[in-house]
């Protein structure tokens, strides 16, 4: 992949991908820090600890990790971390998909910023108020401190996010997340017309909008089954929502589950849906596209690049209730479209790959760092 002299790649990153609440953000990281370790950097990723955690200093594949701090701290704990254990570093990638540790202030290494998505006004209403207004003001200021650095987007919503920060076009480079087409394959279906949601368990997924969906499915569809995976702070106000609807028979909190449970749930059911109000890119949309799973999701930033409409699943406005059961039921009675859209699905995925993703991103490390390589 790269013939010149080793790179000491910083990664930074609020958590790992051991850590109980990873999600897509450390599936990226994962799958390309291994993959610049293994082409011969020095790559280390620092994280904050977690409860549980096996060790402060461990090495995976190759990458070394340093846990240190809460996470709720982690980005104020982060830019001394920087300037007093990892100062020998050649260049600086920063993880951007929560509050950013505003690291070109404290060093003069290269900082690459890796945007998942930006919030924006779409955090109001989905967390207390206070902290809404913490989070748009710090990601405003990121966008000021960090405005000449060059930043990797994970896609073209994502990039124009950016744009819309005065971000020059230049600075930009949309490399888009991989499948690990190995593990997500095509496999049995449930007998049973299955519905599957994954994400944190939080209102900014809006998990919520799925029960109610799915309630309006269930009436029409009284076979019909949904499991949802995933943890996180609304777990106890989504059993209730179940019971009140009377879905208690009919929906499963699966939990959390390793990569291989994931895969295994993502094979069965007939339909994935996903009405987030915005995602960078809705990494679990295409994994279920290469088991062969359609899905339904908000036609918001991010997911409209994931989902093909008409393709590899629907797309329906976000919010609307009505629309997305309708979809979700389209799919489960119309054998002949879910077929369809099943093929699809698998080979929209194919034209993504984690080894695809290392190689271009590295590829701006390498340049940044200089005559390093």
């Amino acid at each position: 992949m790269y013939c010149g002299a080793a790179l000491r790649i910083l990664v930074v990153n609020h958590r790992d991908w051991q850590n109980p609440l990873a999600g897509g953000v450390e599936e990226v990281v994962c799958q390309t820090t291994r993959r610049w370790a293994a082409a011969g950097h020095d790559v280390s990723l620092l994280v904050s600890d977690f409860t549980g955690s096996s060790s402060r200093e461990l090495v995976i594949d190759g990458v070394k990790i340093f846990r240190r701090g809460r996470e709720q701290y982690f980005n104020w704990l982060a830019p001394w971390m920087v300037r007093s254990q990892f100062r020998d570093a050649d260049v600086i990638v920063e993880q951007i998909a929560k509050v950013a540790c505003m690291l070109p202030w404290y060093t003069r290494k290269p900082v690459v910023g890796y945007v998942h998505h930006l919030f924006g006004r779409s955090i109001y209403g989905n967390v207390p108020w206070p902290l809404a207004a913490y989070v748009d003001f710090m990601e405003e200021l990121a966008m000021k401190v960090y405005r000449h650095c060059q930043f990797i987007a994970v896609s073209h919503s994502t990039a124009d996010d950016l744009v819309a920060h005065d971000i020059p076009h230049k600075q930009l480079h949309v490399v888009h997340n991989g499948v690990d087409l190995g593990l997500f394959q095509p496999g049995t279906k449930t007998a049973h017309p299955s519905v599957l949601w994954v994400g944190r368990v939080r209102k900014t997924k809006c998990v919520d909008h799925v029960v109610k969906a799915f309630a309006l499915v269930a009436r029409q569809v009284p076979e019909a089954r949904l499991t949802l995976v995933g943890r996180g702070e609304m777990e106890e106000e989504v059993r209730r929502m179940i019971v009140a609807e009377g879905l208690q028979d009919r929906v499963t909190m699966a939990g959390w589950l390793v990569a291989e449970q994931l895969r295994e749930q993502m094979q069965q059911a007939w339909v994935l849906t996903y009405p987030s109000p915005k995602e960078g890119w809705g990494l679990c949309v295409t994994e279920a596209a290469a088991c062969g799973t359609p899905s339904v999701a908000s036609n918001s930033p991010g997911l409209r690049e994931a989902v093909r409409d008409g393709e590899t699943g629907f797309l329906v406005a976000h919010g609307d209730i009505p629309a997305l059961a309708g979809k979700i039921q389209l799919v489960l009675q119309d054998a002949a479209l879910r077929a369809r859209m099943s093929s699809a699905a698998r080979q929209w995925a194919e034209k993504f790959n984690w080894d695809a993703t290392a190689s271009q991103s590295l590829r701006l490390l390498e340049k940044l760092a200089g005559g390093k390589g």
